[in-house]
């Protein structure tokens, strides 16, 4: 299951408006803006996995200021503004963790997808290769044709569930192994209309065989 896109909820606190407060949860603060942006950025453009390394960079700073935060706070006596500091971190933590859950999502996601393409593509290279390697296509055309519309019909429906998810190489990928097949189904309609062609024509030696071989009998 998909997991939801995670929002930072700040706490309410009279110490979170003061300057020290402020002073030292500024880089947190920072670093979370530019999270949550990155984050809205993927998924207004899915087919662009770079920013996924983006925000991994991005929670590796945030996972080292937080520990820094933690220990800054760790050595003073207890007060508000440590207890609202300690408690803007919590919130952080929690933030990461529904990140970086997200982020394995993802990269598992796009992994698979990748592997599909792979597949999808060296489909495409064999159609291609076994129609060089077979000297009588007419023999095969049928079988031939028949895995050919297998691969379009499920590259299609791929192509649909995956829409915007598909990265510029990936497309690009898919079109020449979408030429390739479409060049070997050329090849074997040709062959197949051939073959109805020829129907006909043998049907009509066949008949006039049978024919002659009948008149035969009564002589």
């Amino acid at each position: 299951v998909k997991p939801p896109i995670s929002r930072f909820a700040r706490p309410q606190n009279s110490q979170l408006e003061k300057p020290e407060f402020l002073k030292l949860t500024a880089k947190l603060s920072a670093l979370n803006d530019d999270l949550e942006r990155a984050w809205s950025n993927y998924y207004d453009n899915t087919g662009e996995s770079a920013i996924l390394a983006e925000i991994s960079d991005i929670l590796t700073q945030l996972s080292e200021e937080l520990e820094s935060a933690v220990s800054i706070m760790e050595d003073r006596a207890d007060s508000e503004l440590k207890e609202a500091v300690l408690r803007y971190v919590g919130c952080f933590v929690e933030n990461c963790n529904m990140s970086r859950q997200q982020l394995d999502y993802w990269r598992i996601e796009m992994q698979v997808q990748n592997e599909t393409v792979d597949n999808y593509f060296q489909e495409a290279n064999r159609i291609s290769e076994l129609l060089e390697a077979t000297p009588d296509i007419s023999k095969k055309a049928s079988s031939l044709m028949d895995r050919i519309q297998q691969w379009s019909t499920e590259l299609a429906l791929f192509r649909h569930s995956r829409g915007s998810f598909l990265e510029a190489g990936q497309i690009e990928r898919l079109a020449a192994a979408g030429k390739l097949v479409e060049a070997a189904k050329s090849t074997v309609t040709a062959a197949l209309e051939t073959q109805q062609e020829a129907g006909p024509k043998i049907g009509r030696v066949l008949s006039r065989t049978s024919s002659l071989a009948s008149r035969n009998k009564f002589k």
